[in-house]
Formats: C-alpha cells, structure tokens, sequence
C-alpha cells in the first residue's frame, strides 16, 4: 500500500515494477490510499519506483523501494 501522508495532492504519480510495466495513478489526494501489486516480482530482485511532481510546482520526487 502506498498513502498520500501529506497535507497536499501528489500530481501526475507513476509507479514502474522491476518487469518494467507500470501505472499511472495520476493526482492522488491527501490521505489516499493505492496498492502496488508485486505479485510476479521476484522478491531477491525486487525494486519499486514512484515518481510524483508536487503539486503546483515543477518539482518532480521519485522514490525507489529496493530489497
């Protein structure tokens, strides 16, 4: 599960898998809640990525999950 823990909306969130498939959640709100499904992944080689811009600004994040 990934959550929006901020006061903000995060615009134009993507998410990319290890398989290299991904989603694009587009503006997801404060307190919103979405799931990652990984099922497939290899869990040795897993790496999840999120990349939001913050909202109303040019500023782009991107967190990468590794194991």
């Amino acid at each position: 599960m990934v959550r929006n823990a901020s006061g903000e909306p995060a615009d134009f969130v993507r998410v990319f898998r290890p398989d290299g498939s991904g989603e694009h959640w587009g503006q997801v709100l404060p307190g919103e809640e979405l799931s990652v499904c990984l099922c497939t992944a290899d869990p040795g080689q897993l790496r999840v990525t999120l990349a939001w811009y913050r909202w109303r600004t040019d500023d782009e994040y991107c967190w990468a999950f590794t194991t």
